[in-house]
């Protein structure tokens, strides 16, 4: 009998360990819970050093973004960044200096990972309410996209989420438009050339339209080997490395196609499309490249005083044949290059590689209306990375018959 309730009571004994671990275990994920939320909160109590300056309050921000590490994010329509204001030299909570610097105690702060939204109090309760009443299935998230130095917009910047295929890129002022699965990936990716790629939290943009700077980005000299090249035989040589470069099998990838007419700073037309795209090996010069459209949709904003409509060439048809290493541009033949000068431009970076940028345009004496641009080659391996050209401008009457449709 004593050995049936010595058994018992160390049975008891166990499970009372058991239940006191699990106890403290819990009130252990509380602590650390309520130290994750209280540290947030307390980054606007903690001391900021406000020098005494005349400055604007794009400037000022990025002062606090060097002492504190936190990246501020705000719409321009709601945050006049270019207002100048004068600051006394003290030491203030972070909240105060953001009152200070925006000169209304009206704003709510609220953190985003690394990042601090500033919103309007109505503003942000129509986000909260947003949040609460939109579809559960899907996000938009919505921005402007801004060069850091010059904060002019950025056209034609790739944002999007790699893992899920889903992407858009910038319009002509910068902005942009993605809808996503909701709680499926914590942030998406910006990248352009020539500057740094970032990724901005999705709860950030769910909140609401922010506008989001990227930065030029800088080459590192002891990283790149400067070569005395002649750039009108380095282009030859990229369009010889084409075998090497470039898949002798077919690909099959998803695209985002945009194009648009523009007259007088308006859209006459537009068309967005997300296509499957089969492309065939570019040593098979004469097989043809297949495409489906997943989702497309198409604007017109035509006035009754334009009595004129001109329908130009283009379509999906067009852009496929603008792939320059299966077609060979023909200013990039021997016939033509004597037509050009070229020049090397610049060493830009394009995603996570390094690119000789070079430019070419017609000569003095050349009259046909040929295209003038840039062409972007690596310099590993002499891959053409990209290209962004245009007709010339000065004989462009001359070629009108050639891209009137209609």
């Amino acid at each position: 009998m004593d050995i049936i309730k010595q058994h018992t009571s160390s049975q008891y004994r166990v499970k009372l360990i058991r239940v006191l671990a699990l106890l403290m275990l819990f009130m252990l994920c509380i602590y650390f819970s309520a130290s994750a939320q209280g540290s947030q909160s307390d980054i606007f109590s903690d001391k900021v050093i406000l020098p005494a300056q005349r400055t604007t309050v794009y400037k000022a921000l990025n002062q606090l973004t060097d002492s504190i590490g936190y990246l501020f994010a705000y719409d321009s329509r709601l945050v006049d960044s270019d207002k100048k204001i004068r600051l006394q030299a003290q030491t203030v909570s972070l909240k105060q200096a953001l009152y200070q610097i925006l000169g209304d105690t009206s704003y709510v702060f609220k953190v985003f990972d690394n990042h601090i939204l500033i919103h309007a109090k109505k503003r942000a309760d129509q986000a909260e309410l947003k949040q609460k009443t939109d579809d559960q299935m899907v996000s938009v998230l919505s921005g402007r996209v801004l060069d850091s130095q010059t904060r002019n917009p950025i056209p034609y910047v790739t944002v999007g989420i790699s893992q899920l295929a889903l992407g858009t890129i910038t319009n002509q002022e910068g902005f942009f438009q993605l809808k996503i699965p909701t709680d499926s990936v914590v942030s998406i990716s910006l990248m352009h050339l020539g500057y740094k790629s970032r990724e901005v939290p999705v709860s950030l943009l769910a909140a609401e339209s922010v506008d989001i700077f990227l930065e030029m980005e800088s080459i590192s000299i002891q990283e790149v080997i400067i070569r005395n090249i002649d750039p009108k035989q380095l282009v030859r040589e990229a369009f010889a490395q084409i075998p090497s470069n470039y898949s002798t099998e077919p690909v099959y990838f998803t695209a985002f196609y945009r194009e648009g007419v523009v007259k007088n700073g308006k859209y006459q037309n537009y068309s967005e499309a997300i296509f499957k795209i089969f492309k065939s090996s570019y040593t098979k010069q004469f097989q043809t490249d297949q495409v489906k459209m997943l989702k497309s949709r198409k604007t017109q904003n035509l006035e009754p005083a334009d009595t004129v409509s001109i329908k130009l060439k283009g379509g999906v048809n067009s852009s496929l044949s603008l792939d320059l290493a299966k077609h060979k541009p023909y200013y990039c033949e021997d016939d033509y290059l004597e037509y050009y000068n070229f020049l090397r431009k610049d060493i830009v970076t394009l995603g996570s590689r390094m690119a000789y940028a070079i430019a070419f345009n017609l000569k003095e004496n050349i009259n046909e209306p040929l295209l003038e641009g840039v062409l972007y080659i690596d310099i590993e391996n002499l891959a053409i990375l990209g290209a962004d050209f245009q007709i010339n401008p000065q004989n462009i009457d001359r070629i009108t018959d050639e891209y009137v449709y209609k």
